[in-house]
């Protein structure tokens, strides 16, 4: 489309009278996302259908679909629970969207990711020497996956090797959920999660350990909506994860669901709904895990900031840095709530930024530098970081080093594929009114416009 034409979306959201950010709270996408969809940029498949749905228009009516390989792909079916899902994992691997995923790994350079999906490969059964090699009409369906699906008739057709499958795919997903897979992510989980989630209702041997495996991937399905953007589907799923945590007696499993649902609340902009999430989860301290503690304490004092309350926000932190383990490694819950001691920094930064205190937050998060990281810390909690450090730069008034870390953030959160974090990095620059004149500032924002 001409980019001088106005965009069809826009006309449409003009003739409903809705401004940009009345169309992003309706919808709840972000004011980038829309921008960007009428200004002619290519949107993520979610993105693109809950825009659909709201105005109850095709693609091509709205002007979404930017290439012929586009309109193709959104005829392509994505399955996700609830749906009719595939008979067996051999047809979600046969969709295009899903081997140009496992291409794209493949291809990467980095030997410690070739190695993870090689891993993942071999946990479904396959051999792919050659991914062109693979018969578009083989039945690739594992004597695990088998399993699974008889068991919902049969409860006998379980055994150890099928939970210990699962268990370890649930693993490697989330380790993919660290690194730059979460499309693989979203491929992959829609496989099996709809047969656990039956399965996981149904008392037996093993129903607590498949109610785990089935609250695990809940959580996972919410990283994935969350960086989509897709918070209403971030949201049921840390609902169905706190269910089958449930199932699974597992505290820690409750209250990360908990945590994470105050999150997308943060996103929604409603702190006061986050700090219910949270309360709500309190009770469970004296059960869960000292990771999980910490982490409960330090999201405490990230909202209460938000709040206003310094003292509480002090407490918190004081608290989170106390239940801290000295060795995290074993801690039970330590695959799925990803906290280290650089989220306490994190952590501790945000409250600060919160309170309008740029210079403490500066200090807080210097402890980790997501230019050069001092101490461990995830792609996904890195990009984060460098986005709070430019937080703290324009708070404090220092223009180099908020174009540094606003720069880096762009880019890695373009590399990782996550709309979030770039309208995430986008929010913290088009605040900066204070340097809207400066030559620096602005060939930044230009970063902002590539597709």
């Amino acid at each position: 489309m001409n980019r001088t034409q106005q965009h069809p979306l826009r006309t449409l959201r003009e003739r409903h009278n809705l401004s940009i950010q009345a169309l992003a709270d309706a919808t709840h996408l972000s004011k980038r996302t829309i921008l960007r969809a009428e200004q002619g940029y290519s949107l993520h498949p979610e993105s693109r259908r809950i825009l659909c749905d709201y105005f109850g228009a095709s693609p091509q009516e709205l002007g979404l679909l930017s290439s012929v390989n586009e309109e193709d792909n959104e005829h392509r079916v994505l399955f996700v629970p609830g749906s009719r899902e595939p008979d067996h994992l051999g047809d979600i691997l046969q969709q295009p969207g899903f081997l140009r995923e496992v291409e794209k790994y493949m291809a990467h350079e980095d030997i410690s990711r070739r190695a993870l999906l090689q891993r993942l490969l071999g946990l479904v059964s396959l051999t792919v020497p050659t991914l062109s090699l693979i018969p578009t009409d083989s039945h690739l369906l594992t004597e695990a996956d088998q399993r699974l699906s008889r068991a919902i008739s049969d409860p006998t057709a379980l055994n150890e090797a099928t939970i210990t499958h699962y268990e370890q795919l649930t693993s490697l997903c989330w380790q993919l959920s660290e690194q730059d897979g979460l499309g693989l992510i979203e491929q992959i989980l829609p496989s099996y999660l709809p047969t656990l989630t039956t399965l996981a209702q149904q008392q037996g041997k093993y129903q607590t350990r498949i109610a785990s495996i089935t609250a695990q991937s809940y959580l996972l399905y919410y990283v994935v909506a969350l960086h989509r953007e897709d918070f209403q589907r971030a949201l049921s799923s840390c609902r169905q994860a706190r269910i089958f945590g449930q199932l699974a007696r597992d505290p820690n499993l409750e209250v990360v669901s908990l945590l994470r649902q105050g999150n997308v609340y943060l996103y929604l902009h409603s702190p006061w709904r986050t700090l219910e999430s949270y309360q709500e989860a309190l009770p469970h301290v004296g059960n869960i895990s000292a990771l999980v503690q910490a982490r409960l304490h330090a999201v405490m004092a990230e909202v209460q900031g938000k709040l206003g309350t310094e003292a509480d926000v002090r407490a918190s932190i004081g608290a989170a840095y106390h239940a801290f383990p000295s060795d995290s490694k074993d801690d039970p819950a330590t695959q799925y709530i990803h906290f280290s001691q650089s989220g306490l920094y994190l952590h501790e930064g945000l409250a600060f930024l919160n309170l309008h205190q740029g210079k403490q937050a500066a200090v807080a998060l210097e402890q980790v530098n997501g230019l050069a990281p001092k101490l461990p810390i995830s792609e996904r909690s890195r990009i984060d970081l460098l986005i709070q450090q430019s937080w703290a730069a324009s708070q404090i008034g220092d223009l180099d080093m908020f174009c540094t870390h606003i720069d880096a953030a762009i880019a890695s959160a373009r590399k990782l594929g996550s709309e979030l974090l770039l309208s995430e990095a986008w929010e913290c620059y088009s605040r900066q009114g204070q340097w809207k004149q400066e030559k620096q500032f602005k060939r930044l924002g230009e970063q902002f416009n590539r597709a």
